[in-house]
């Protein structure tokens, strides 16, 4: 199974996001809102794909934090 990681300032919407991938086989291993939250779940947890957006809270970008995190995981993308 692989390992997702969401990175989503919006609780909602990562919520969502969650259940509808565990709907579909995947294991959710958290979300980010932020880019210390995304590190440290990232080195936590060492996921597989990773979903972010592209803006997130205290206009921190997503974009940059998967520049940083992508050179370790499989698959990024931008949601």
């Amino acid at each position: 199974m692989l390992k997702v990681m969401i990175i989503e300032d919006e609780p909602l919407i990562a919520l969502n996001l969650k259940k509808l991938l565990e709907k579909k086989g995947f294991e959710v291993t958290g979300h980010a809102g932020n880019t210390e939250e995304a590190h440290t779940l990232f080195y936590a947890n060492k996921p597989d794909i990773i979903l972010s957006d592209i803006k997130l809270e205290n206009d921190e970008s997503g974009i940059d934090v998967i520049k940083e995190l992508k050179k370790e995981t499989i698959f990024a993308s931008y949601i």
